[in-house]
Formats: structure tokens, sequence, C-alpha cells
């Protein structure tokens, strides 16, 4: 199972420096710093979060021929933003 390992790897390598969730850093840290956000998450990690869950939402539809999968992945992801924004609003850390 090394060369599965090995294989995501230079997967996650290539996708960071192709993604597009680096051009997502500068407004999720313009969004953190807008509302005094303190938490052990960094606008990297949450990019990448966004880089797991899309393409797998549009796994998921194209598998179930169904694209409220991926309708029903991205309102989950939206949820979880606005969560996470919400809760700093009201001066809690995350």
């Amino acid at each position: 199972m090394v060369w599965m390992r090995e294989g995501c790897v230079g997967c996650v390598e290539i996708l960071d420096k192709f993604s597009h969730a680096a051009t997502l850093n500068p407004d999720i840290q313009a969004a953190m710093q807008m509302r005094g956000l303190k938490a052990d998450w960094t606008a990297q990690s949450l990019a990448r979060h966004f880089q797991a869950v899309l393409p797998g939402a549009f796994i998921l539809a194209k598998a179930g021929a169904d694209p409220v999968l991926a309708q029903d992945s991205i309102a989950h992801l939206k949820r979880y933003v606005q969560l996470m924004f919400s809760t700093a609003e009201k001066g809690k850390s995350l």
C-alpha cells in the first residue's frame, strides 16, 4: 500500500501548486481578519477542505447520475463555513 500513499502524496503536491484552492486563500484570510477570527485552523486548511469536498461532490453526482448529490454536498459545505464564521462573529473561537 506504500505505492498508493506515494501516489496520493504526488497528487496532493500537484494540486497544491496548480489548484483552485490556492486562489481561495487570500479571500478566506481576508474574511477571517475582517471578523477578527482566532481559530485553530488556517485559510489554507479551509481552502484544502473545499478542494476535497467539491470534486468528491461531483464524483458522487456522476456515479449516482443525480446532480442533487452534488448540490447536497455543496449545501453542507456552505452551512459549515457559515457556522464557523457566525460563531466567530459572536466572539467564540473554533
